[in-house]
């Protein structure tokens, strides 16, 4: 986590992290949609709606993705002072505290 300051421990941070995602991930789908009016005036609007759903979700990804790293995002509405250190720390401790599976005698 790059911005320690700012993570979503209060209803104020969290909105304020919230709204810069959607907004982030509103205006990326709006240019894509406007881009795809504009120069491709032929196309179908369901294939124009499939392909503005699917780069809005690609980076609505890459934008939560990035704001977990900068902000430690993504913990729910209040988050818990404790940060992890890594991208996948809370994968790797639910891997280590796994019962080992091997025979007992």
């Amino acid at each position: 986590m790059i911005i320690k300051g700012l993570r979503a421990t209060s209803y104020a941070k969290a909105f304020f992290l919230n709204g810069l995602a959607t907004a982030l991930i509103a205006l990326v789908a709006i240019e894509v949609n406007n881009y795809l009016n504009k120069y491709k005036d032929g196309m179908d609007p369901f294939y124009r709606g499939c392909i503005t759903f699917i780069s809005a979700f690609t980076i609505a990804v890459i934008i939560y993705s990035i704001l977990y790293l900068v902000f430690g995002f993504g913990g729910g509405m209040l988050a818990s002072n404790n940060t992890n250190t890594g991208f996948f720390d809370s994968y790797t401790t639910q891997i280590k505290t796994v019962p080992s599976t091997k025979n007992k005698k």
